[in-house]
């Protein structure tokens, strides 16, 4: 299973933002969409609403409620 390892990672350390940014990335590939939205949520709230990396996650978020 692809997601095996990321989602015993997160398990481990359920506060990198990292981990559940590329969860939802890998969800987002596999058309997942419940699943993405979900995890581009909670990264966004574990981090700065003016990073980068915030407006990644806000840019996807959007196009992803918005195709479903």
């Amino acid at each position: 299973n692809s997601l095996s390892d990321p989602l015993e990672t997160i398990k481990n350390q359920p506060n990198q933002f990292q981990y559940w940014l590329g969860l939802a990335i890998t969800y987002q590939q596999l058309n997942n969409t419940d699943q993405a939205i979900t995890s581009y949520q909670h990264t966004l709230s574990l981090i700065p609403l003016d990073s980068d990396v915030a407006k990644f996650a806000r840019q996807q978020l959007y196009q992803l409620q918005r195709n479903s």
